[in-house]
């Protein structure tokens, strides 16, 4: 048995050995630049991700250093590269996406949130539900969806008349459109009318989901070990011990049984309608299904049996669309008017040319609105949703890059994709990158593009018009084209409508860094997120 003065020396050496790996890994990528630890624990870290500074910082940090910056995170934790160079993105997302993977931390935390879905899959697992998902969101299943957004469009558009006529009263229009986007899914994509079900409870939970889940960011990297140690039973009857005792733990329990609760209801009789071939909007006719969960049924019940996908898996797709879904449109709907009140030639630009085309608009000449199209896109590149996304390098590489200097990165480094970064960096954009301005996107005579700020071997690899906001590559946001249809025909419908303005001088809003980017009003952060405006109606059309 060894002496307590050799325990200590063997404790002393392990700890040494720990030490310097940890250097060793660092040093392989300290000659790439990066902003100066301000903290001893926590680096430059704190100030990446802070709430309402983080991505003025992430933006700097480029502008001063590169497309390439090193991010030190503190003692005894291996610092990150903050990445938002073209040629290593295209490396990264599409040439060799198989290395840079989401790490094991964000695949817990998405599966606890959403199940075993394509948020929280990787490798074959994803290849497979991809090919499951990708027919149902191509445009000749999206253009059966516009009547169906359309309708709940209006109906947002006749709440609002209740609430508008007066440029003294201002309306939180991000409550408005949160809920209407919940409704959009749920009829578009789930075949389900959630305001239906009476008082929008589905809206607040989620409204509060993702906040109560980021408040155990600190206990992520646990999540799989545990599950590993005890199982995915055991370790949620402890966290159903744990909810008892402490009321932070209750919330999360709650809301994530909601969400569970509900795609559980609409599942199952989405599946008895499946099997008895009873297709509506609420299972009780016989027509064609066109909500994206009942096409993914009918797809999995006419393959294979060896081919078909678990129910879970299925429901997760349902538990993704929601979650993922409501944020994305609301959000950039809402900050599109917001930046329309303030900019009222664009907006008077847009009604005209909304106004010259006549009655409800279907599939196609939504399509055919070039600026409306400019305006999406450019609110879309200057203002993502998300701001960075985290990788994980699987095994050493070689990060190319722009200025042709490679970088050696080891297996294990986290690297933060600059979505919003990248989007705006002068670098590709040109000197007006911080500036709203949709004629970049507009053609020319000649049919070319005036400024798109994307030249050859400088293009972003996005899914979308070389912008990041959905990602790139094999793992780019599979619904962007559904989010996109739905923004274009909320904004159609509520400018033909309503004239926005900006809100009361004391209702200053701040955007603020999180999972989705979030409006609140500076000193009344505790009422939670919201986006007031004010409303003019101009009669209804």
């Amino acid at each position: 048995m060894p002496t307590a003065p050799s325990s200590l020396l063997l404790v002393l050496v392990a700890s040494l050995v720990v030490l310097l790996a940890l250097l060793a890994r660092r040093k392989r990528f300290r000659t790439v630049p990066g902003p100066p630890a301000t903290s001893f624990w926590h680096g430059s870290d704190a100030q990446f991700l802070d709430g309402r500074t983080g991505q003025s910082f992430q933006d700097e940090i480029v502008r001063r250093y590169g497309m390439i910056v090193r991010v030190r995170r503190g003692f005894l934790r291996d610092d990150h590269l903050f990445v938002c160079d073209p040629i290593a993105l295209q490396h990264m997302l599409v040439k060799d996406q198989t290395n840079f993977e989401q790490g094991a931390t964000q695949q817990e935390t998405t599966r606890l949130i959403h199940g075993p879905g394509l948020l929280s899959s990787t490798g074959e697992r994803h290849k497979r539900q991809r090919r499951l998902l990708n027919p149902v969101f191509t445009a000749p299943h999206l253009r059966r969806l516009v009547p169906v957004f359309h309708d709940v469009a209006s109906k947002l558009a006749d709440v609002l008349e209740k609430t508008a006529g007066t440029r003294d009263h201002d309306v939180d229009v991000l409550g408005h459109l949160s809920r209407t986007a919940l409704e959009l899914i749920g009829q578009g994509g789930l075949g389900h009318s959630f305001s239906a079900d009476g008082p929008y409870t589905l809206s607040e939970t989620l409204k509060d989901l993702l906040p109560s889940v980021f408040q155990y960011v600190h206990w992520w990297p646990l999540l799989r070990p545990l599950r590993a140690v005890f199982g995915p039973h055991l370790l949620r009857r402890a966290a159903e011990g744990i909810s008892r005792h402490s009321a932070p733990a209750a919330r999360l329990k709650r809301n994530i049984d909601a969400l569970d609760d509900a795609t559980a209801k609409i599942f199952a009789r989405k599946k008895q309608a499946v099997l008895e071939g009873r297709f509506s909007a609420e299972d009780g006719g016989d027509c064609d299904a066109v909500d994206i969960i009942s096409q993914l049924l009918l797809a999995n019940a006419r393959a294979p049996v060896d081919e078909r996908h678990p129910d879970d898996e299925l429901r997760a797709h349902m538990a993704t669309l929601i979650t993922a879904g409501r944020d994305t449109v609301s959000h950039v709907v809402a900050r599109t008017l917001q930046v329309l009140a303030e900019r009222s030639d664009v907006q008077d630009a847009l009604r005209a040319e909304l106004a010259n085309a006549s009655g409800d608009f279907d599939f196609d000449a939504l399509m055919a609105l070039p600026y409306l199209d400019a305006v999406i896109r450019e609110m879309l590149r200057l203002y993502s949703t998300i701001s960075f996304v985290n990788r994980t390098v699987q095994h050493d590489t070689v990060l190319p890059l722009l200025d042709g200097q490679p970088v050696v990165v080891p297996g294990g480094t986290t690297i933060r994709i600059g979505l919003a970064t990248a989007n705006t960096a002068p670098v590709l954009w040109g000197a007006d990158a911080r500036e709203f301005r949709p004629e970049r996107w507009l053609k020319d005579k000649e049919g070319k593009g005036k400024e798109t700020g994307q030249l050859n071997e400088r293009a972003l690899p996005g899914v979308w018009s070389n912008i990041m906001s959905f990602m790139g590559g094999p793992r780019g946001c599979i619904g962007y084209r559904f989010a996109l249809l739905e923004m274009k025909v909320l904004l159609s419908v509520l400018l033909r409508r309503f004239r926005f303005l900006p809100a009361s001088k004391d209702m200053r809003v701040e955007w603020y860094l999180g999972p989705s980017n979030t409006p609140y009003i500076v000193g009344r952060e505790s009422e939670g997120p919201k986006l007031p405006l004010r409303i003019e109606s101009l009669g209804s059309t």
